[in-house]
Parts: structure tokens; sequence; C-alpha cells
């Protein structure tokens, strides 16, 4: 499943009016690490289920994600604008979370309101700590990478 989560995640992308081009992304970053912290609606704590590696997905408009595969190939992502990085540490202001379940066409996207903050991908380790709720619902995740240094594609 590791192998696949790239690809998965770059098929996981808004729908309609909101999906953004994907010959505009700038580049993907993998990291391998440890999910500290996976809650989601309706299933609680699914942190067990959550893989080991996180992609982020940056487009060259500012807009970027952060894509996790949980067991029984689902894949959750944060999708949303970059603010400003304020020395090692940025942030992603939540517009969306994008959940992907096996075999679906494509990604339910739903609207929310939240924020990842992150630390730079070269930090050892990187973190990335993101929190987004919907009306009942809430989405928290918590990853720190292993120190490794990312895998970089760029385009």
């Amino acid at each position: 499943m590791i192998g696949m989560l790239l690809p998965m995640a770059l098929a996981m992308a808004p729908a309609a009016a909101d999906r953004p081009d994907l010959s505009r992304i700038a580049s993907t970053t993998t990291l391998q690490g440890t999910c500290q912290k996976l809650i989601l609606p309706g299933g609680g704590d699914n942190t067990a289920r959550c893989a080991g590696k996180i992609a982020r997905i940056a487009y060259r408009d500012g807009r970027s994600s952060f894509r996790i595969a949980v067991a029984g190939n689902i894949l959750i992502g944060f999708y949303g604008n970059e603010g400003t990085a304020n020395g090692d540490t940025a942030t992603l202001a939540i517009t969306k979370i994008l959940v992907t379940l096996p075999f679906a066409k494509g990604a339910d996207v739903l609207d929310a309101d939240g924020e990842c903050r992150f630390t730079d991908s070269g930090a050892d380790p990187a973190h990335i700590e993101c929190k987004a709720t919907r009306p009942g619902e809430v989405y928290e995740l918590s990853f720190a990478s292993d120190g490794n240094p990312p895998t970089v594609e760029r385009f």
C-alpha cells in the first residue's frame, strides 16, 4: 500500500470548480514516519490504522494538501491555502477535507475549516499537526517523520 500512496494521493483532488489542475502541481514531498494521531468522525481514533507515510502536494497557486492512507485503502486529505512561513514552521489554512474510499472514482470533497502547522521537511524530524472541523465533525492528524530526508519530486 505504501508504494501506491503517491499515485493514489495525486488522483485524490477536489471535485468540480475546486478541483486543482493536476498539471499545476509544483512538487510532491513524501515523508516516512509515525502517525501519532488520526481522529476521524464516525470512527473516532484511527491512529492504529494510519500509514507510516504522508504525502504533501504543493500546487503552483500556493495551495497544498497533506494526504495519508488509512487501512482499508482509504485516503484522507487536508487541502487548503498555504500561509507565510515563520522560521521553519508554516501553516495551511484548511478549506476542504478529501475522503477517498476503496473503488471510488474520486474523492468526496467536504467543506471544512481548520489549520495544519508543519515544520520544514528537512527538519529532524519534521512534524505535521492538522485539525479541521465541519458541523458535528472533527478531523485530526499528528505525524512525525523518522528524520530521514524526504522524497521530493518537482514538476
